[in-house]
């Protein structure tokens, strides 16, 4: 399924489950942990995301959304990796992304009444990685190198902390460690701040 569809898909399925709980949208950072490589070739990046929320209890509820994250190529640490840095070679795009949609349990642990709380999340569900062609030139040398893409499961965990700005608006700040299934164990830590409407 292509990116364009599922995100189109899950924002039309929060459309009609949102009235029975809230909304929520978010932006910020995201900082590539594993494996080595994305590490060291790719810089921090900027994080989109948005969802719904299902309270079962004052404590207890579900919680599902997409993240999108950007992946700026860390341009000199590519080149020296591959023994061509300060010979006149450069290289350009080569961006990552990853996609996920999650789905899972948030759990409140501490709640001040018209103050502030903080929760706890576990979410399972799907992940996309990918990363754009590269253009390679300088130093007698001149081509692309093609990018890639591949889906698997994962897992995510996190906290964070949320208050009232508003009747039915929440204010929120949210960091996660989200790893997948793949042999390449891809992870990655979104921390996004964000706005919480109650429907």
């Amino acid at each position: 399924m292509k990116r364009s569809s599922v995100i189109v898909l899950l924002l039309f399925s929060t459309s009609l489950a949102a009235a029975q709980g809230s909304t929520f949208v978010s932006a910020g950072i995201g900082i590539p942990q594993k494996p080595s490589d994305f590490s060291s070739y790719w810089k921090t990046g900027l994080s989109l995301g948005g969802g719904i929320e299902i309270p079962i209890t004052d404590w207890v509820g579900l919680t599902a959304g997409f993240d999108l994250t950007s992946f700026p190529l860390n341009e000199e640490k590519f080149l020296e990796a591959q023994g061509v840095a300060g010979t006149g070679v450069s290289v350009s795009g080569g961006g990552a992304s990853i996609l996920t949609l999650l789905g899972g349990a948030k759990l409140t642990v501490v709640q001040t009444p018209k103050l502030v709380s903080a929760y706890v999340v576990g979410l399972f569900g799907y992940l996309n990685f990918s990363t754009k062609e590269f253009e390679v030139s300088g130093g007698g040398l001149s081509g692309t190198l093609a990018g890639g893409e591949r889906s698997s499961f994962c897992v995510a965990g996190g906290a964070g902390a949320e208050m009232p700005i508003g009747k039915i608006a929440d204010a929120f700040i949210e960091g996660r460690y989200v790893v997948d299934f793949a042999a390449s164990r891809t992870a990655y830590i979104p921390i996004r701040a964000g706005v919480k409407i109650r429907l």
